[in-house]
């Protein structure tokens, strides 16, 4: 019997590394991005935060190939019709709407798509109607952000991880 201490031991320790492997994937950010095209002149971008955290946006950026992407400068609110800044809170179990202007961030082609960036680093590609094969550096580069949480993303020119405040002392 003393041989069979060792074997239940090893294996509480592999159970117990499983379930803090799920109860830590289960809090981590569930992100799902949505575009739909209101009309000709809005495109709303719909932000659904499926975890237990709330969580900010520093960034949205568009992109029509994989080399280069268009940081958006001014984002709109869907829902108050009013320019809000970043970093954007998106609260726990919510969706946040988000509405973009096609002619002023020059997104008004049809092949583009969308990259968000958390204030964790953290990248999430939407590729919309862009072809699969043009996104698909980008979306490698998404995943190793969120694997590595938020520190790596090779080949993806990200935005500063701390905005510059000009009217900060």
């Amino acid at each position: 019997m003393p041989y069979l201490m060792p074997f239940i031991a090893s294996l509480s320790l592999v159970i117990a590394a499983i379930a803090l492997i799920f109860s830590t994937r289960k809090e981590a950010h569930h992100v799902r991005l949505e575009l739909s095209r209101i009309n000709q002149y809005s495109l709303v971008l719909g932000v659904n935060n499926d975890s237990a955290v709330a969580f900010g946006i520093l960034s949205i950026g568009c992109f029509k190939n994989s080399e280069k992407i268009e940081w958006i400068e001014k984002i709109g609110s869907h829902v108050t019709n009013k320019f809000i800044d970043y970093p954007i809170r998106v609260e726990a179990r919510s969706l946040l709407t988000l509405e973009l202007s096609p002619w002023r961030n020059n997104i008004h082609s049809d092949n583009f798509g969308v990259c968000v960036q958390l204030e964790t680093g953290r990248i999430y590609i939407l590729r919309n109607t862009l072809p699969c094969r043009a996104a698909l550096k980008l979306q490698a580069s998404a995943f190793f952000s969120r694997v590595t949480r938020g520190k790596f993303a090779p080949g993806m020119p990200t935005r500063p991880r701390l905005p510059y405040n000009p009217n900060r002392p």
